[in-house]
């Protein structure tokens, strides 16, 4: 009972954060509505693939398939270094699992919560994994 309700939850949460920031266009949005995912293991490109890549795209640079029916533009996750003149990995971490920090994100937190049978330890490994994953995204300012 309590999946099921946290389940609605997410999607009901998912869809009117996403509805309140799709352009008002006269076709349908391109955007497919599902429930997320479980992600098996603890791989970080698997946990980037399966959550992130819909809108930052499969290398990071804000293009997901979703990104252009936003009315904001989807960070560059592949310059974290370059802004903050290093790669800080706690910095990161906070900027995915943090819901305050980011209204038109999910609450990945709980979604990871959710994924990992609501087993703190495993969250925090697959939000580590997925932090290594993005550092090795990282681009430097001449290859831009």
């Amino acid at each position: 009972m309590r999946r099921i309700v946290f389940a609605l939850t997410l999607l009901l949460a998912v869809a009117f954060v996403l509805g309140g920031v799709l352009t008002a266009a006269s076709d349908p949005p391109g955007i497919k509505w599902v429930a997320a995912k479980k992600v098996a293991g603890f791989d970080g490109a698997d946990i980037y693939a399966a959550y992130c890549q819909a809108c930052h795209g499969p290398r990071g640079r804000g293009n997901g398939p979703a990104a252009k029916h936003l009315s904001v533009p989807v960070p560059d996750l592949c310059t974290f270094a370059e802004r903050d003149g290093d790669f800080n990995p706690v910095h990161v971490r906070f900027h995915i699992t943090d819901r305050h920090q980011h209204v038109l994100m999910p609450d990945w937190d709980e979604i990871l919560l959710y994924n990992y049978g609501q087993r703190r330890g495993y969250v925090d490994l697959a939000a580590f994994n997925l932090v290594r994953h993005l550092e090795k995204l990282q681009v430097v300012h001449a290859s831009r």
